[in-house]
């Protein structure tokens, strides 16, 4: 829209003589081939001229514009902050040299040739000869489709070496057990931009970042589930576990849980409960303990050993027997070493942090190993719950215990969080189970006042 109040006095071709604001204003038809355009010029008292015609282009309609303004002498009155153009919805003042773009008023990236600069003195509109331009919003969208490619090859780096990447490798730790959300704030800024600028082909790059954040975030898709559709007619064995460290536990949370639940195994680590029976809530429960695990089962335990540290400084994991239905079933609780003491060192940039960290890394490893070893040959018909200080996509938990079905994995969606701080959460408390099993159901429970969330799964004989 262009515009200017004209001179008093001034006679038009109408010899009326007044003093009112003249405006032309433009149409331009937007389609495929040859489009309609209309061009008004009009004062307060009515329409001075209307011109329509189909342009071959968007800078003949702009040529035609500037015809018109010079025609009826808006050039002349144009003063600053007087003549003003309307593209999408708000008008913009031209001032200065009285230089305007007169392609403004299509957008850029729909002109065929391009923006055409005009220079309007003393009512002469003449077209300034430029070279070749690209615009500014073709620069940005190349710029946000190079840094959705970077953000989509960064993530899923990654997640690759979060899966397999060393044990030892202190950084990739620091990323598995800090706050991994970070990693989405990138997108909050580029998808939104990417929406605004219409970037062609930003939908691959973002697709590919979304799928490696869920990935390395640790966010479960049940696919196993989804895409077996084996029957469920065998009997079910309901496992509860939970690290119950900590001085506020909550018993009586502990024992509605239990009560909720109605598990037939219950595995306890770092348990210091003296009274067992107080949590399981009554009688008919075969009870086992040993160090800081509590094992206790609805179904008669036939033989109870635990696993030691060759050095003895403390019990990795218990072992019973369960006998049920003519069967017996191999149960562990598990207890690995936790990174704690070794990742504390590296966050607070101590001195003996890396050698602290690969001391414990070691460790971790040798336990792992060593309980892999003790559980090897045992049947199908295995489970194994606890405390294993490993999330899913740690690399010794690939690596020792990827030939077991996770419960979580099968059966359920999202993150599954059983450790929580202030900054990040994690999925470190794992119940297994041979291919004698099939989960059917993986819950996390509620808080019982522990650091440690508790884990309930209903496994189904495979038929």
């Amino acid at each position: 829209m262009l515009s200017a109040t004209p001179p008093w006095p001034l006679c038009r071709r109408s010899e009326l003589v007044h003093r009112f604001k003249v405006r032309l204003g433009c149409d331009v038809g937007e389609g495929v081939g040859r489009s309609q355009s209309v061009i008004v010029v009009r004062d307060d008292l009515g329409v001075l001229e209307i011109f329509a015609n189909q342009f071959e282009s968007k800078a003949e309609t702009a040529h035609k514009i500037c015809g018109l303004a010079q025609k009826w002498q808006i050039g002349d009155w144009m003063v600053p902050h007087t003549l003003r153009y309307q593209g999408i919805g708000w008008g913009h003042p031209l001032s200065g040299t009285k230089e305007m773009w007169v392609a403004h008023i299509v957008p850029l990236a729909m002109s065929d040739l391009g923006p055409r600069r005009y220079r309007i003195v003393n009512g002469v509109a003449s077209p300034i000869e430029t070279g070749p331009q690209w615009p500014v919003s073709r620069i940005a969208r190349v710029i946000i489709l190079v840094l959705c490619w970077v953000y989509a090859a960064t993530l899923l780096g990654f997640y690759a070496a979060a899966s397999f990447s060393s044990a030892e490798f202190w950084p990739m730790h620091l990323v598995l057990f800090g706050p991994r959300w970070i990693a989405a704030l990138p997108a909050i800024l580029l998808v939104p931009l990417t929406a605004w600028l219409r970037v062609r082909w930003s939908t691959l790059p973002l697709g590919v970042a979304l799928m490696s954040f869920l990935g390395f975030w640790e966010f479960n898709i049940p696919w196993e589930n989804l895409l077996t559709t084996s029957g469920e007619s065998g009997q079910t064995l309901c496992v509860l576990t939970c690290n119950v460290k900590g001085r506020s536990l909550k018993i009586q949370n502990l024992a509605d849980l239990v009560k909720a639940a109605r598990p037939d195994v219950v595995c306890l680590q770092e348990c210091s409960l003296t009274d067992l029976l107080v949590v399981l809530g009554g009688e008919g429960w075969h009870c086992r303990s040993a160090g800081e695990f509590c094992l206790a089962s609805r179904y008669p335990i036939l033989n109870f050993e635990e696993l030691r540290r060759p050095d003895n400084s403390r019990i990795i994991a218990v072992r019973a027997r369960l006998w049920r239905s003519g069967k017996a079933i191999p149960v562990i609780s598990v207890h690995l070493m936790t990174p704690r003491s070794g990742l504390e060192p590296l966050v607070a940039w101590r001195g003996e942090g890396i050698d602290s960290f690969r001391e414990i890394a070691s460790v971790q490893r040798f336990e792992s190993e060593l309980l892999r070893r003790w559980v090897e040959g045992a049947p199908e018909s295995i489970v194994l719950a606890g405390d294993f200080n490993l999330t899913a996509e740690h690399s010794l938990f690939r690596r020792d215990w990827s030939a077991y079905r996770d419960a979580f994995s099968w059966a359920s969606w999202g993150l599954g969080h059983t450790r929580s701080t202030r900054h990040t959460g994690l999925r470190i408390d794992h119940i297994l189970c041979g291919r004698a099993w099939r989960p059917r159901r993986c819950d996390v429970g509620p808080d019982v006042g522990s650091a440690h969330l508790p884990v309930v799964a209903d496994l189904i004989e495979s038929p």
